[in-house]
């Protein structure tokens, strides 16, 4: 068309080019200095919109496909990562469905979510012209009709008007904007991680926000290390969600993945240490029913999905892995088949990263749940620590209506009766086997009280997940009383 994703029309940002318009058979640009396109814009600033082709073979960002129907009429087709989104029905001539009024009705009125398009004249002081007709458009122009140049290069003799303009068939990709593709650098990293100064936030700064209440955070596809570092520290200040991260793709062998989250590699120079995050690996390849095609995708969707899956079917404190809960169901193979050696090496000695396992008989599975901290804590399992996170969400939510109380035994005591129960369903649900509430003089001492404060100590035993299940085995003669 050329098509472009944003920018000035006077600029060379839309670079001229061959045009999409075609005039019974014969196509613009004018002969001379002057031209005349249509050119597509995305709706919204930002990145993402060029088309183009990932490492892996599948399609990014957005193309616009015409396709024609006979006569001045075509359909024009908005495509997202290579999956059609949007149809219109349009048209060039006389009363029909013009371009831009199919896709977007001035500047307000917006049919199309993605997309925008305008009849430029490539000169100094464009003017966006509807095109009514064909005679119109010249005259709005001010180009006489010598000046069109055929497709053979000839000259269409003065007077010559041709039936219809129509677009060429094709697919067109945006280009002209800017990517940011995974990796692109620090610009890109900086996009992400955002500013939390000003308002709105931005990036994932948006995500300390309670009223999101999310529990799990991700950012899925993006492995520079300051991304991640920045996601698990903002899940650590606000406390309201575990942050997920995975090595890149195609890291390599069990031992580059080990070294990767150790910080010994190239593109991580600084070791995970952190009960609000834990990690994935390797990669898994599900068949995209958008483009059709197989595509590898980040573990941590699917260790998100199953944390979900767990929330849906059991509950938050139980370990999403294993055959009941971490199974996955959508995904076809792994990067890497993992052994019982490299599953060990990956979840033990120090190391933290939840292997996922295609076995023989059981499929592919999340068969690890440890958090990234590396202290043997009951904090270094995913279970334990989204159980924390729930209860202080519930703990905060139910006991904010006594700020402000008096600070006496008589508002400790309902505080203790409000927290108990609360602690007692969850012991019931599994989630703790045994607890102690206790809000009294003993933890609002005379100098806490004198600073306005009050204290209450919420003692938890969780429950643990079995990860390891021994059966021990005695081989005894027939005499033997084994009752």
């Amino acid at each position: 068309m050329p098509l472009t994703s944003s920018g000035d029309p006077n600029t060379t940002t839309y670079p001229i080019g061959t045009s999409a318009i075609t005039v019974s058979g014969y196509s613009f640009p004018w002969v001379g200095t002057s031209g005349v396109e249509y050119f597509v814009e995305s709706l919204w600033e930002g990145a993402g919109y060029n088309l183009g082709v990932r490492s892996d073979g599948t399609t990014s960002g957005n193309s616009v496909e015409i396709e024609g129907l006979g006569g001045p009429n075509f359909l024009l087709s908005v495509n997202e990562d290579g999956a059609r989104a949007e149809q219109f029905k349009v048209s060039l001539v006389g009363s029909g469905a013009f371009i831009e009024d199919s896709i977007n009705t001035g500047e307000v009125n917006l049919t199309s979510n993605i997309i925008k398009g305008n009849l430029y004249e490539d000169d100094a002081d464009f003017t966006a012209v509807k095109l009514a007709s064909y005679v119109d458009k010249l005259s709005t122009l001010g180009v006489s009709v010598d000046r069109i140049a055929a497709g053979n290069g000839q000259v269409l003799p003065l007077g010559a008007n041709p039936r219809f303009i129509k677009a060429v068939q094709g697919t067109y990709g945006l280009a002209g904007g800017d990517n940011g593709a995974p990796g692109a650098g620090a610009a890109a990293d900086t996009a992400l991680i955002g500013d939390s100064s000003v308002e709105p936030k931005t990036g994932m700064q948006s995500l300390s926000n309670d009223i999101l209440n999310i529990s799990i955070g991700i950012v899925p596809g993006i492995t520079s290390q300051n991304v991640q570092n920045n996601l698990i520290t903002l899940a650590e200040n606000t406390q309201n969600f575990i942050a997920l991260v995975s090595p890149p793709l195609g890291i390599g062998t069990t031992q580059d993945a080990i070294d990767w989250h150790n910080g010994q590699s190239d593109t991580r120079t600084a070791a995970f240490n952190n009960s609000y995050g834990a990690c994935y690996w390797p990669w898994v390849k599900t068949f995209n029913t958008f483009d059709g095609l197989d595509t590898w995708y980040d573990p941590v969707i699917f260790a998100a999905r199953q944390m979900a899956f767990t929330d849906e079917i059991a509950e938050a404190w139980f370990a999403p892995a294993g055959y009941i809960r971490g199974r996955l169901t959508k995904p076809t193979e792994v990067e890497v088949n993992l052994n019982q050696g490299d599953r060990d090496s990956l979840y033990s000695g120090g190391n933290a990263i939840n292997p996922i396992a295609n076995f023989p008989q059981q499929g592919i599975t999340i068969f690890g749940q440890r958090t990234l901290q590396r202290d043997p804590t009951s904090l270094d399992r995913v279970n334990i620590r989204r159980l924390m996170i729930v209860i202080r969400k519930i703990l905060l939510s139910s006991t904010r209506r006594f700020v402000f109380e008096p600070n006496d035994s008589i508002t400790w005591e309902k505080i203790e009766n409000v927290v108990n129960p609360l602690l007692d369903d969850i012991s019931r649900r599994r989630g703790i086997t045994e607890y102690a509430v206790i809000c009294d003089e003993t933890t609002n001492t005379p100098l806490r009280v004198d600073r306005n404060e009050l204290w209450c100590k919420v003692l938890i035993k969780p429950t643990k997940a079995a990860e390891v299940v021994i059966f021990e085995l005695n081989l005894t003669n027939q005499s033997a009383n084994i009752s």
